[in-house]
C-alpha cells in the first residue's frame, strides 16, 4: 500500500491523499483503486501521527531523528540519509520535504522494518517545527545553525530562535539533542531545554588518532561543521567511525543546485542557487575564493552571478547592503546582479540586469575558460537557468 498525494498515481490499494484542490479528484483516486482517502493537511498529519505510532509498537528499534536549521539542513538529511543507509534500512526525503506535507510523506515511506527514520524539520513561524514533532516525537533531535533567513516572516532574529528551538521540545525524554557549540543561539537551547540531553559538536571535525584524515565532496569550508554534525549523530548510534569515514569519502551532493560545480561550455560555475540567506551568501563567497587561491591554474578569475534573498521583510534593504559590502571588499572580479537596480550597492564590481537572457549573454561574449561564477539567489529567481542557458 502507497500514500500518494497524485491521483493519477493511484493502484489498487492505495491511499490518496486530497491536498487543496485534491479534492476534485477523489473520484478519479476511487476509480484507480484507492482504498481509503485522507483529506486536507490536518487529517493527513494525525494519520501519519498513527501510523509512526504504530511502527514503533512493531520495531521500538525504529530512531526517529529530525533536522533543522537556518542553513544546511538538506545537506545534513542527505548525507545522514546516506549513510545509515548504508548500515541499516534508513528512509529520507531525496527532496526538502520539510512542511506539514513533506515530512508525513517521509513517514509513510517507512514500514515495519525501517531502522532509521531521517527527517528534515523546516519553520515560516512559530509553532511549525512543534506541529511537526508533535507528529513524530523524536529519538534524536539536531539544530544546525540559527541565522536571518525568512525573517520576514518570523518578524524577529528572537522568534526564529524559539521556532528553531521547538525541535528540542519534540525530543523524547529518552532521547538526545545536538548543537553547534559556535553558535550562541543555538547553545542557549541548552538552558532553554534543561531537563533534555542536549549535547554540542564543534565547528571542525574531530576523529580519533586512527582517522585523522578524511576526504569530502563537499564543498565549502561551513560543510565541515555540517559533517561533524552527522558524526556526532553518527557516534551516539554507534556507527562504526572507520564505516563513516569511508561512506563520507563516497557522498555526492544528491540536491540539485546546492554547492556544486558545473562546467558549460569550458566555464565553470559553483552552483548554489537553491537558496540564499545573509550566511549562505557569505559561505557561498568564501567557497569560491577558497577554491580560486586553491587551485589558481585552473581557476584564475573569480565571479558572481547574484539575485535577490527573499523573505527578509524590513531587514531586506540592509542586509542586502551588507552582503554587496562583503563581495565589493574582496578579490572578486565582477558581480552580475539580477533585480533591481543598487540592490547590493555600487561599485564598479557590479553590473545590474533586468532580465535572465542579459546575463546569459553577458557571460557567452565576456567569461572564457578559467574563470569561476558563484550562481546564487533565492529559489525564486530560479537562478540556475542563466547556467543552463549558456
Amino acid at each position: 500500500m502507497a500514500v500518494l498525494t497524485n491521483s493519477e498515481d493511484i493502484k489498487k490499494g492505495d491511499t490518496f491523499v486530497a491536498l487543496g484542490r485534491g479534492i476534485d479528484f477523489i473520484d478519479q483516486a476511487l476509480q484507480n483503486g484507492a482504498s481509503k482517502i485522507i483529506k486536507g493537511e490536518i487529517e493527513f498529519g494525525r494519520a501519519a501521527k498513527k501510523y509512526l505510532q504504530n511502527l514503533r509498537e512493531l520495531n521500538p528499534q525504529l530512531q526517529v531523528i529530525g533536522i533543522t536549521g537556518s542553513f544546511g539542513k538538506t545537506t545534513v538529511k542527505d548525507l545522514l540519509g546516506f549513510i545509515l543507509s548504508k548500515v541499516g534500512q534508513t528512509v529520507f526525503a531525496k527532496e526538502s520535504f520539510n512542511n506539514e506535507i513533506g515530512v508525513p510523506i517521509t513517514i509513510f515511506a517507512a514500514d515495519r522494518n525501517t531502522q532509521y527514520l531521517v527527517l528534515e524539520m523546516g519553520a515560516n513561524k512559530i509553532g511549525d517545527i512543534k506541529y511537526l514533532t508533535d507528529i513524530a516525537p523524536l529519538d534524536i533531535a539536531c539544530l544546525l545553525g540559527i541565522g536571518a533567513a525568512h525573517i520576514s516572516s518570523f518578524g524577529s532574529l528572537k522568534n526564529i530562535i524559539l521556532a528553531k528551538g521547538e525541535i528540542f521540545a519534540g525530543l523524547k525524554n529518552t532521547g538526545i539533542g545536538f548543537v553547534p557549540d559556535f553558535d550562541e543561539n543555538a547553545k542557549s537551547m541548552i538552558n532553554i531545554y534543561s531537563d533534555k540531553n542536549i549535547k554540542t559538536f564543534p565547528k571542525k571535525i574531530t576523529f580519533d588518532n586512527n582517522l585523522k584524515f578524511f576526504s569530502t565532496n563537499l564543498l565549502g569550508e561551513h560543510n565541515l561543521s555540517n559533517i561533524s554534525a552527522v558524526i556526532s549523530i553518527c557516534e551516539f548510534l554507534k556507527i562504526d567511525m572507520q564505516v563513516v569515514k569511508k561512506i563520507i569519502a563516497k557522498f555526492k551532493p544528491l540536491s540539485d543546485h546546492r554547492l556544486r560545480l558545473v562546467e558549460k561550455n569550458k566555464i565553470t560555475f559553483l552552483d548554489d542557487s537553491y537558496n540564499a540567506n545573509p550566511s549562505s551568501m557569505l559561505a557561498g563567497l568564501k567557497t569560491l575564493l577558497d577554491l580560486k587561491n586553491d587551485y589558481p591554474k585552473k581557476y584564475s578569475i573569480p565571479m558572481a552571478v547574484l539575485g535577490k534573498m527573499e523573505e527578509l521583510g524590513k531587514y531586506s534593504k540592509n542586509i542586502h547592503l551588507e552582503i554587496g559590502q562583503a563581495f565589493q571588499n574582496s578579490d572578486i572580479r565582477r558581480v552580475l546582479v539580477l533585480g533591481e537596480k543598487n540592490l547590493y550597492g555600487v561599485s564598479d564590481k557590479f553590473i545590474y540586469f533586468p532580465r535572465k537572457a542579459e546575463i546569459i549573454n553577458y557571460i557567452k561574449k565576456n567569461a572564457k575558460k578559467g574563470d569561476i561564477l558563484l550562481v546564487k539567489a533565492s529559489n525564486y529567481s530560479k537562478l540556475w537557468e542563466v547556467i543552463e542557458g549558456v
